[in-house]
């Protein structure tokens, strides 16, 4: 039986909790932002009325289109960067045989394939069906012993599908920005996943072929693909070359602004979902008005004695009135 990865839990958990929140967030205020105007009725207020002009609508609704639509945008931009580079890979067939003897050996016979290009790269792409890409520039400068370095280390990303997990994180710090922790979460994801696969080449070959391979990638430039996971990721190697030669642990540590941020707006988020509000919408000359409400006794008896009395000026013929049970009121 697979174990199913830890980082994958924690970011489909993240994004599940992060959209169940503004899922529900959403559902229990959207009714407000239709309202003409709004009576809140609270035991420290009695009967205060807010009228609204007619642009926040417009405002509310316009705001919430544009970033709607910039997150589409973004998560369109980060898809169509993987397809685009992976639609250009100019792919070489057949396999040189200095390369085919050792995926036989690795068992990856299947699951790598050679791209023309003068630049040096290994990575694993790809979200059902990853494949590992190794250029052709890699098989020329690399020797046997660290061309397999490379590939145990792509191995490794490929059996845990670190591509899909990074994914899956890119496109949640897209969607929550206002949760800037998720930054620092992918940050120590990022760095975890390259010291783990680090540590399975240096059990099969040796510390000093893998020092070799990363010292010889960082003499060229680095190819930047965010979902993929690369051998030579510039924001990680230096730091992986450092921890395999002196076995320093490697910790990052998180944004004091971004964990402020990111509690701050879980806070509030809570607080407006679990504070229990009751709400009644009234038509009065066909403009729609609310009565708010918290769950406080006395201001509950309120503001059902402000709607009876609002009610009864009403003529019978513009009357409709409708509860909207955002949160029961006992």
């Amino acid at each position: 039986m697979k174990r199913i990865n830890s980082n994958l839990l924690k970011f489909l958990g993240i994004f599940s909790a992060l959209s169940a929140v503004v899922v529900l967030f959403i559902f229990k205020f959207w009714p407000l932002f239709f309202q003409n105007s709004i009576y809140y009725c609270q035991s420290f207020l009695s009967g205060s009325l807010i009228n609204i002009p007619p642009i926040f609508h417009t405002l509310i609704f316009t705001t919430a289109f544009f970033l709607f639509v910039a997150i589409l945008i973004k998560i369109f931009l980060v898809l169509a960067q993987g397809y685009r580079f992976k639609r250009n890979l100019n792919i070489h067939l057949p396999i040189e045989k200095k390369l085919s003897l050792i995926l036989e050996e690795l068992d990856l016979k299947d699951k790598v394939k050679l791209a023309v290009d003068n630049k040096p790269f290994a990575f694993c792409l790809g979200i059902r069906n990853p494949v590992i890409y190794i250029s052709t520039k890699t098989v020329k400068i690399m020797k046997k012993s660290e061309l397999k370095a490379i590939l145990l280390h792509e191995k490794y990303h490929l059996q845990k599908r670190d591509g899909m997990i990074m994914l899956i994180a890119s496109l949640t710090k897209l969607v929550f920005p206002f949760f800037p922790l998720i930054s620092d979460l992918i940050e120590r994801y990022k760095l975890e996943r390259e010291v783990k696969a680090d540590k399975e080449v240096v059990s099969i070959a040796g510390k000093g072929t893998l020092v070799s391979v990363l010292t010889k990638l960082l003499t060229f430039p680095n190819v930047p693909m965010l979902t993929a996971s690369a051998i030579a990721d510039s924001e990680t190697v230096e730091s992986r070359i450092k921890s395999i030669l002196y076995k320093q642990d490697l910790k990052l540590k998180y944004k004091k602004i971004n964990v402020f941020i990111s509690l701050t707006s879980l806070v509030l988020f809570t607080l407006f979902l679990v504070i229990p509000v009751q709400a009644t919408e009234l038509n009065i000359d066909n403009k729609n008005t609310m009565m708010v409400c918290v769950n406080d006794k006395d201001c509950v008896i309120r503001c059902r004695e402000n709607t009876h009395l609002i009610n009864q000026k009403i003529d019978s013929s513009y009357r409709q009135n409708i509860s909207y049970p955002f949160t029961p009121v006992k």
